[in-house]
């Protein structure tokens, strides 16, 4: 994940950070640069804030739960930006369990997309990135684009030819949507904004999955 490039990236990245508290061990120590840059009348993100940053998403990573093929729960909460998607994966037992993040950016002709266009291909960029992991089981998305929610209720043959294609690409999946406002699920909203470069095609196709490097 990059770092911010301004006060409202850094805003939403706390945000996330803050919702993941429970997994980044003294966090009002390690995050007190970031927080004091928000303050600060002039931006400037330098050696410290840059080392509080990697201090902070190693520990994230160290912490992420590992995936169990035993969980009653398997959900993905996904987002679209102007410029990118984001995906987060969880497995749930008995509490909430992070085990995964994905997040790309937009080529310059999806981000000519609708909303609803760019909402559901975040929806099949996280199916083809979790395939592993999603295929074959029953799994719940959390999406906050309520419209979503409508078209997918529908036949294909009553979409929009776009994503008629998008649909179909994620037919092969035990899918459940749900709509939670974007406030509920801030690592996914985060990965969008916040999103890693183009990805190696190649490497796409072949599914590789940076699951505890993410942040690294």
């Amino acid at each position: 994940m990059p770092a911010p490039k301004s006060k409202e990236e850094l805003h939403t990245l706390l945000g996330m950070y803050n919702y993941l508290s429970r997994y980044i061990p003294n966090l009002s120590t390690s995050n007190q640069p970031p927080c004091d840059l928000m303050k600060a009348k002039v931006w400037k993100w330098d050696g410290i804030h840059e080392a509080a940053r990697k201090t902070i998403q190693d520990s994230i990573c160290k912490n992420l739960a590992y995936f169990s093929q035993h969980a009653k729960l398997t959900e993905v909460a996904t987002d679209a930006s102007q410029h990118g998607v984001g995906a987060q994966l969880v497995t749930n037992s008995t509490k909430y369990y992070p085990v995964a993040f994905a997040s790309r950016s937009l080529s310059e002709t999806e981000r000519r997309y609708s909303q609803m266009e760019k909402e559901l291909l975040a929806i099949t960029f996280a199916c083809k990135h979790f395939h592993q992991y999603l295929f074959g089981r029953k799994v719940y998305v959390t999406t906050d684009h309520k419209p979503l929610e409508a078209i997918l209720s529908k036949a294909i043959n009553r979409a929009p030819p776009r994503l008629q294609r998008m649909m179909l690409a994620i037919q092969p999946y035990d899918l459940t949507f749900h709509y939670r406002p974007g406030k509920e699920i801030p690592v996914a909203d985060t990965l969008s904004r916040l999103h890693l470069p183009d990805v190696d095609k190649e490497a796409e196709s072949e599914g590789e999955l940076a699951i505890h490097t993410f942040f690294k």
